[in-house]
């Protein structure tokens, strides 16, 4: 993983976006992890695996653009907004807007995601 956050986020959503990479986002979580997307719920890497699997099924591909905000009281904890495009498999495409809260564990490279939560504005344009 790396080392600096701005590069972490960097190296997660392309990996995110990346429709082989699977394992490799798995990679980002701890063991434990619990990740909520929307209204779908996972808890390990196994879980996560699936989920992302599934996420992918109606996608040929997706791209992340976000921002991040940081509280010097809370060192371990990110607040993210960014938007999200789709392209279909059926064709088509649709952009849509969401935030996050990310709750790290570990630090520098040993930095992982252990809460992971996707409020998506599935509403948005």
């Amino acid at each position: 993983m790396e080392a600096n956050i701005q590069d972490w986020f960097k190296a997660f959503y392309a990996t995110s976006d990346d429709e082989s990479a699977h394992a490799k986002y798995t990679s980002f979580f701890t063991p434990d992890a619990k990740l909520i997307m929307g209204d779908r719920t996972a808890k390990g890497q196994a879980e996560i695996f699936e989920l992302r699997k599934r996420m992918w099924t109606e996608v040929s591909s997706r791209k992340h653009t976000y921002r991040y905000y940081s509280s010097t009281a809370f060192t371990d904890t990110y607040l993210l907004e960014g938007e999200v495009t789709y392209t279909f498999k059926a064709g088509g495409d649709n952009s849509i807007n969401w935030v996050a809260k990310a709750d790290f564990e570990g630090e520098g490279t040993a930095r992982k995601l252990k809460f992971y939560q996707v409020f998506l504005n599935v509403g948005s344009k």
